[in-house]
């Protein structure tokens, strides 16, 4: 009292001290004003009977050290450490309100126990993604305020791990306070004893799991009334943790008690930490998910087993839709993008759930819709919205799950977190839906939801820039996705999936013919073997390594085995779906190509490419009308799609429809800007169209633009033989050949190959290539 009395009024650097609000076995903390900011603070200093002991100093420094660390709006927020007059002080967030010590001994309304349980989960998700573990969370360590925010405190005993400039080489502390504080010398317990975990009992290594375990024991508190263990002394508590389950819920101690509530806190305080909760996250799944059922009258209580639940229909498809860039700075485009993107990747890898693919949710990108209404035209139950915002190092993030059947919302949330944490938030994200959707997950498809291609979070925001170029397949943004994801493997040597993007930016930068084939498919080879090199179970590096042995090896067999072990790894992988049709193709296997890509254009409707794709099989497998219907389809979905007009004007080349195939060759050349491919089609029509002048135009053009820039001989050698000029044209094929070109794979089955056959000169090219006659 004296000691609280000479303190009041003084003014202790620039805090000047008005009332005392409380104190401890080490601490006494102030309200204090802040006399440069003009707001009220919380000023803690070590009590007078302590503050000589260096150990107190260290932990009292370490919990000031820990605390800074963190950033979330449910941990108390460390303004300021200093010294005054030999007076140790930690400036801290004045709260109004009263710690959960105040609130236990009674059953808490379940309402607000989960209420209380998700902010205090989050708070220990962000503070064990930095690193840090509490190790002394218990009801007095846990503050609500009048609003009912809660905030956790103390990281007196807090481990750090991780970060070199916050790493703590002892953990000296001696025991203070009230008989149930055990705080003992290195290597011994730490914490308050009735809420330490098993593990913390036998003063083994703690991790993150411990603290979930001690959150356990205060939401067993909170639930019934009574501690989770308990005896007359130390000892006998100690032996109870170890020995000893809490005694089972049950109506007799909080008759309102929800079975799953009663499971949650069963599987936090699991002895063996191998079967409890793993991650915080994991944890704030379950309650939150209780937490909505309770809203919307789904959970059962105990004693009320027998009444009638509601049951939502089963939803077994999904749409992520662009999350809006709602900083409203383009340069940031490549995150909202990159994030749909990641998690539309890591749903469609969920059982049971049918998910759009980026190509087809994109086609929404800054269309004000009601996602129900987009819901229904993609024939899915439910569609998940978002938007992002990145400013000064900081990320926020909103969502909304939104059942299209009746257009309520199935879960929402907000993230607040620091841009470094943005493996969190998406795995958060990932990890809710799939317990919202209730979708029953084996540990490995569990471990498939969490896995994180890097820890880095600069490369990865690299990756995402590389992907957002190269999503616009052009040759430029091919060359920028490249430089990108080399960035991004300077940053983390180890990072395999962007080693796989290098790869597909070189297969398509070849495929399109932008590349000379022996450039682009070798230097796709050899990041796509980098890419296994480091993840042998990444199903988008089996196909990036599946294109070059297919496109350019002619490795048929070796091909085949690389793209059937991607689709085993990621079944809807839109990219292995389609490029092992077109495999499929050239292997002359038509019916089974046309099903693969039309099970394709199921997972991506509204894909330009693969529309495409569906027409360009179509028209290998001579089924003309079925492809003139089917690229019409893909036009009305865009009217200037060059490769649409392209292949239609092949199919009316084809059906001897000279005149509209000239019309669409026009369309595609002048669609695509020029494209030598297009150029060259456009010229073989001419010539059969008896148009033989503007044929030769065409061919000495590209003759030209060759000496400049690569050109595809296979191009050429279609020009000749719509002159009707075999010989020049199996000499083109030739070169063809010594190039290594991928187009001669389709040599056997291209129908503006026919006038060939016939050669002998033809079927011994298609003979030294490997392919069927």
């Amino acid at each position: 009292m004296v000691e609280s009395m000479l303190m009041t009024g003084q003014s202790i650097s620039h805090y000047r001290v008005l009332e005392k609000l409380g104190c401890g076995g080490m601490g006494v903390v102030y309200k204090a004003e802040d006399t440069r900011l003009h707001r009220f603070v919380a000023l803690k200093f070590l009590s007078e009977n302590v503050a000589s002991m260096p150990e107190a100093l260290a932990r009292f420094q370490r919990e000031a050290h820990a605390s800074s660390a963190l950033n979330h709006p449910n941990i108390c927020t460390v303004h300021d450490i200093g010294e005054d007059g030999g007076k140790v002080f930690i400036a801290m967030e004045h709260l109004e309100g009263e710690t959960l010590s105040r609130i236990v001994g009674r059953p808490v309304e379940l309402e607000r126990l989960l209420d209380i349980s998700v902010q205090v989960v989050d708070a220990l998700d962000a503070a064990h993604t930095q690193g840090i573990v509490h190790r002394d969370i218990k009801p007095a360590n846990i503050f609500v305020t009048h609003r009912g925010h809660a905030k956790v405190l103390d990281f007196g005993l807090a481990k750090i791990k991780f970060r070199k400039d916050l790493s703590v080489d002892s953990d000296t502390v001696t025991r203070f306070g009230d008989e149930r504080e055990c705080l003992t010398s290195s290597g011994d317990v730490l914490g308050t004893i009735a809420y330490m975990s098993p593990e913390q009992v036998r003063g083994e290594e703690l991790d993150s799991r411990s603290d979930l375990f001690s959150f356990g024991a205060v939401m067993y508190e909170l639930a019934t009334g009574r501690a989770a263990f308990s005896g007359n002394t130390a000892w006998a508590i100690l032996d109870s943790i170890l020995n000893s389950d809490p005694v089972t819920s049950s109506p007799q101690l909080n008759p309102r008690l929800h079975r799953e509530l009663e499971r949650i806190i069963s599987k936090a305080l699991m002895k063996d930490r191998e079967l409890r909760y793993q991650k915080a996250v994991d944890l704030r799944t379950d309650l939150s998910r209780l937490q909505r059922e309770m809203q919307s009258g789904l959970a059962i209580p105990v004693g009320a087993a027998h009444r009638p639940q509601r049951v939502h229909k089963i939803i077994d498809s999904l749409a992520v839709l662009p999350f809006e860039n709602a900083s409203g700075d383009l340069d940031n485009e490549y995150l909202s993008d990159g994030i749909t993107g990641s998690l539309i990747n890591t749903l469609a890898a969920l059982p049971k759930l049918r998910v759009m693919a980026q190509s087809t949710v994109f086609r929404y990108k800054g269309r004000k819709m009601d996602p129900q209404t987009i819901g229904r035209e993609l024939s899915v139950r439910a569609v998940l919205t978002g938007n992002v915002t990145q400013r000064s190092g900081c990320l926020v993030i909103g969502t909304e799950l939104v059942d299209v059947a009746i257009g309520s919302q199935l879960w929402g949330a907000k993230y607040n977190r620091k841009l470094g944490d943005i493996f969190v938030i998406q795995d958060e994200i990932s990890s809710e839906i799939s317990g919202t959707l209730r979708l029953q997950l084996t540990q490995s498809q569990k471990k498939q939801l969490g896995k994180r291609h890097t820890e880095n979070a600069e490369a990865y925001q690299l990756y995402l820039k590389g992907r957002y170029h190269w999503n616009k397949w052009t040759y430029e943004g091919f060359g920028k996705g490249i430089e990108y994801f080399q960035q991004a493997v300077e940053m983390d040597p180890g990072y395999a999936l962007a080693y796989s993007g290098i790869a597909d930016s070189y297969v398509l930068l070849g495929w399109n013919s932008y590349l000379a084939p022996k450039d682009a498919f070798r230097k796709a080879k050899s990041a796509a073997l980098k890419a296994l090199q480091f993840d042998d179970n990444l199903a988008e590096a089996h196909t990036s390594l599946a294109a070059p042995l297919w496109l350019h090896d002619w490795q048929w067999v070796e091909a085949e085995t690389e793209f059937k072990r991607s689709l085993q790894l990621g079944h809807a992988y839109p990219t292995a779906n389609h490029w092992y049709a077109e495999y499929l193709m050239t292997m002359g296997r038509q019916e089974e190509s046309i099903a693969k890509i039309k099970q394709s254009q199921e997972l991506d409707p509204l894909s330009l490419i693969i529309n495409v794709a569906v027409g360009w099989s179509l028209y290998f497998g001579r089924r003309y009308d079925e492809a003139i219907e089917q690229l019409r389809k893909t036009l009305e979905l865009d009217p200037n799609y060059p490769v649409a007009h392209w292949i239609l004007g092949l199919v009316y080349r084809n059906m001897s429809r000279y005149e509209m195939a000239i019309g669409e060759g026009e369309k595609s050349v002048a669609a695509s800007a020029g494209s030598p491919l297009m150029q060259a089609a456009l010229a073989q029509t001419c010539g059969m169209a008896n148009k033989k002048n503007e044929a030769r135009i065409i061919l000495e053009r590209l003759t030209m633009l060759a000496k400049q820039q690569y050109v595809a001989s296979y191009f050429l050698a279609g020009i000749h033989v719509g002159i009707g000029e075999n010989d020049q044209a199996l000499d083109c094929l030739e070169r063809a050949y010594e190039e290594k070109s991928h187009w001669l794979i389709y040599l056997h089955i291209d129908p503006g190959m026919d006038n060939l056959r016939s050669e002998p000169r033809f079927k011994d090219l298609v003979s030294r290539i490997g392919l069927p006659l």
